[in-house]
C-alpha cells in the first residue's frame, strides 16, 4: 500500500495532519459526486436550449455549480444525502442566489487568444475581492498577494492567483528541515475566466513561479489544498509538477443560516470557528456536516529546485 510521505517532521505533528494510505482515502465517503456532476451537466444543457441568461453576456459556471451543489448536499445526513434529488437542490440553490453562479462571457477571451501576449501583473485588492466573493466557488475573500494574467489594452484579468502567508500550524510542523515557515506561501485562490484558453491556469502558474523567483526569492516552497469531496481531481497541480505533500483530516463543513461559510469567515465575524464556541453563541443559526469526509490533499511545489519546475523532455 502506497503512502504519501515526502518530507520529515520538524516536531511532533498534530492529530489532524496524517500520512494516510492513498487507497483508503474517501473509501467510506458516499460516492455522490458522479450523480451531482451529471445533474449539473444535464441542467446546463437544458438551460442552453431553453433559457436566456439572467444578465447580458453571462453564462452559468459549472466550476462553481458543482462544488456549491455538493456543499449544499453535505449539510444533510448520510441517509438523506444518498436519497437526495440533486435536480431539486440545484434549482433551489440557483433560485436563491442566481447571480453568484454567473460568469461574464467576453468575445475576446476565446481559445484563439495568444497567452504569450499577456503578462502577469499585481492586482489591487478590490479586484481580487470581487473575484473571490462573486466568482470563486468559496465565495469568500482571502487576503494575500494577488496576481493575474492581463492582456494588452485590457484591465480585466484572465486569471487570478492569491498567495498567502503560511499560518496553518499543522503544516508548519510538517515542513522540510531546510525550509522555514517564513519562506513558504500558500496558494489560497486559483481562478480563470470560463472562456479563457484551456491552458490559462497552467500558464498562470508557470508565470507565478517565475515571478516568485525574481520578486520574492525568499520563498522556497508553495503549498496548496485540494478538496476531493467537492469533485476536484488535482490535475492542474500534477500537470504543473506539484508533488504530494501529504493529507490532512477534513474538518466538517459549517453552515450559517443554512448557507455554507468558510472557517476563516466565521473567525473574522465571530472570533472563532470552533463548534463548541459557535453553538452556544449562534444556536440554530449554525450547523455542520455530519458525514465522514475524505481528507484534504496537500500539494507542494519547491521553487528552489529547478528539476521540480521543469518537465522532462
Amino acid at each position: 500500500m502506497q503512502y504519501c510521505s515526502l518530507y520529515r517532521n520538524r516536531g511532533a505533528g498534530q492529530r489532524r495532519y496524517m500520512n494516510l494510505p492513498t487507497r483508503a482515502i474517501g473509501s467510506r465517503t458516499p460516492d455522490v459526486i458522479p450523480a451531482a456532476r451529471q445533474t449539473v451537466t444535464a441542467f446546463l444543457a437544458s438551460a442552453d436550449r431553453e433559457h436566456q441568461p439572467a444578465a447580458p453576456h453571462t453564462r452559468l459556471d459549472p466550476r462553481v455549480l458543482l462544488p456549491r451543489l455538493l456543499l449544499r448536499g453535505y449539510r444533510l445526513t448520510i441517509e438523506a444525502l444518498l436519497n437526495v434529488s440533486w435536480a431539486q437542490e440545484l434549482t433551489s440553490m440557483i433560485s436563491t442566489s442566481p447571480f453568484f453562479f454567473l460568469t461574464h462571457s467576453h468575445q475576446s477571451c476565446t481559445s484563439s487568444v495568444d497567452l504569450r501576449a499577456s503578462h502577469l501583473a499585481a492586482l489591487p485588492e478590490h479586484v481580487a475581492r470581487v473575484i473571490h466573493e462573486r466568482r470563486h466557488y468559496l465565495g469568500s475573500f482571502h487576503a494575500g498577494t494577488h496576481l493575474g494574467l492581463v492582456l494588452p489594452d485590457s484591465n480585466r484579468p484572465l486569471s487570478l492567483v492569491t498567495l498567502s502567508p503560511l499560518d496553518v500550524q499543522s503544516l508548519i510542523l510538517r515542513l522540510p528541515p531546510d525550509v522555514e515557515p517564513s519562506s513558504v506561501m500558500v496558494l489560497s485562490r486559483l481562478y480563470s475566466l470560463l472562456d479563457a484558453p484551456k491552458n490559462t491556469l497552467s500558464f498562470t502558474l508557470s508565470k507565478t513561479f517565475q515571478w516568485l523567483r525574481t520578486q520574492r526569492p525568499v520563498v522556497k516552497l508553495l503549498l496548496t489544498y485540494l478538496d476531493r469531496n467537492l469533485g476536484f481531481s488535482g490535475s492542474i497541480y500534477r500537470a504543473t509538477n506539484w508533488h504530494m505533500f501529504g493529507h490532512e483530516l477534513k474538518q466538517a463543513y459549517l453552515y450559517l443560516d443554512g448557507e455554507y461559510v468558510t472557517h476563516r469567515e466565521l473567525k473574522r465575524r465571530f472570533g472563532t470557528y470552533e463548534w463548541s464556541t459557535l453553538l452556544p453563541l449562534l444556536g440554530d443559526r449554525i450547523s455542520r456536516s455530519s458525514i465522514e469526509l475524505a481528507p484534504l490533499d496537500v500539494y507542494a511545489f519547491r521553487l528552489d529546485s529547478p528539476a521540480m519546475g521543469q518537465r522532462r523532455g
